[in-house]
């Protein structure tokens, strides 16, 4: 029991820590107050920074977290009624998120459900659902190939965030990952491992 009170308290600093670098933001405040578990906020805050970051990084949108709502109001009601592509702007962006790059980054089925869990219950909870249809894309994921260039480069693209390390490995899981520097077996910190080589 006191293992999972001193995660909790981790948890809550690290959800603190977060929320004091995006500041006080009506649109979040709203969000959160929507879950009791600090884990679940955590985990879904983390989520929305990601996916704010890949808007930014990838679509050239540089978003407060209370922009989004009010962009896409302005999307769905303010455009003329049969410009679809319009109203599905904020849609299509989640869309290419989780059905294009997080499955590019090897994500799971699972992993990219709560972040669109996430990414659609800031909108719907501000008053702003997203217009029109969405299907996560099923299958199997690409297995992510580890050679020592190319994962030196993703664990330093990846670990440019805010604070303190939040990663797309971190977005949906609450657990955190090594890699063997002998072997580059990735595992979970406190599974033990033994090199094959």
């Amino acid at each position: 029991m006191e293992g999972k009170v001193g995660i909790e308290a981790q948890t809550e600093r690290r959800l603190g820590k977060i929320l004091g670098e995006i500041g006080e933001r009506p649109a979040m405040k709203r969000f959160l107050s929507g879950y009791g578990k600090v884990r679940t906020k955590s985990l879904y805050v983390e989520c929305l920074v990601l996916y704010r970051r890949w808007l930014r990084e990838k679509k050239g949108v540089d978003f407060s977290f209370d922009a989004p709502v009010r962009d896409n109001l302005e999307n769905v009601f303010g455009s003329d009624p049969v410009d679809v592509a319009k109203k599905r702007t904020h849609m299509d962006w989640m869309n290419e998120y989780a059905n294009e790059y997080l499955v590019v980054l090897g994500r799971s089925e699972s992993r990219r459900m709560v972040t669109v869990a996430a990414v659609r219950g800031f909108y719907d909870s501000n008053d702003s659902a997203l217009f029109g249809h969405f299907r996560l894309a099923s299958g199997p994921v690409p297995p992510r190939v580890y050679d020592s260039a190319s994962s030196q480069a993703a664990v330093s693209n990846d670990s440019d965030s805010l604070a303190d390390g939040i990663t797309e490995r971190s977005c949906t899981e609450s657990r955190t990952y090594i890699r063997c520097a002998q072997c580059g077996t990735e595992r979970f910190l406190k599974v033990k491992h033994t090199c094959i080589k």
